[in-house]
């Protein structure tokens, strides 16, 4: 279970989130609408902790993840921009956080190979980010 409680951020004197609040059971699925500039993005980084909310609890199985840093949250960011590595494969794009968190090289291919599959992109590992359409970017 995921919950939002209350979550607020401000820039300043500009309140950009206040008191948002939601409840998403397992294995389900939310998408955030809304017009350019209401705080969509914002709130996603928040919760990726790349933002720091001025109030609010983040719960994911019961734990506070507002108070957990960034990379051991479990929460990812993905701009809607590709932000892929020019001079690395896809391969090295994907397994590139897995290197940062000094996986094992069987793991790390393991772990690729999980992610791959399901996507149907298997074919795809050796190619360059140049050699990519937008959409398989």
């Amino acid at each position: 279970m995921i919950e939002l409680q209350h979550i607020s951020k401000s820039y300043g004197d500009e309140q950009v989130l206040r008191d948002i609040s939601a409840a998403l059971p397992p294995e389900s699925t939310l998408s955030i609408l809304g017009r350019s500039g209401c705080g969509k993005t914002t709130l996603l980084k928040v919760l990726a902790g790349l933002e720091q909310a001025d109030a609010g609890v983040f719960l994911a199985n019961g734990h506070d993840l507002l108070r957990v840093p960034p990379q051991q949250r479990g929460v990812v960011y993905l701009s809607q921009e590709p932000l892929l590595f020019p001079h690395l494969d896809v391969f090295a794009n994907l397994a590139y956080g897995l290197r940062v968190r000094k996986e094992s090289k069987r793991a790390i291919q393991q772990k690729v190979e999980q992610l791959v599959k399901p996507l149907g992109i298997g074919d795809q590992l050796k190619k360059m980010p140049h050699q990519l359409s937008g959409g398989q970017k």
